[in-house]
């Protein structure tokens, strides 16, 4: 996951070479190269920010609370992460699932 750069150093730092392998260095690559044709300045600088505000909002709030929840609770969590991050569904456990849920439930984070 990104940010864990500072992590791997410390690793690296407390236990010497034995402990660290190797590090890589990566970002994600630019929209154009998923999409062909499609413009990563597709919104202008006010507009993004007009988007960043709205998602800020009370509405905002009301639609990722929607979009966290489901039936049984964490059912869109759970067929977001099946359909988007794992290769097989069977490779989704319930611990992965449940650490998701217990990260969407303070809508101040946005993280799910």
């Amino acid at each position: 996951q990104g940010g864990l750069l500072p992590c791997a150093l410390e690793v690296w730092r407390r236990s010497g070479r034995e402990a660290v392998a190797g590090v890589s260095l990566l970002s994600p690559p630019p929209l154009r190269f998923f999409s062909k044709g499609a413009d990563s300045r597709k919104f202008s600088r006010r507009t993004q920010r007009l988007l960043w505000a709205a998602s800020c909002s009370p509405a905002g709030n009301l639609f990722f609370r929607r979009l966290r929840g489901g039936s049984p609770p964490g059912a869109r969590i759970r067929e977001f992460t099946e359909r988007s991050l794992f290769a097989s569904e069977s490779d989704v456990g319930a611990e992965w699932v449940n650490q998701c849920i217990a990260g969407a439930r303070d809508a101040r984070s946005r993280f799910s």
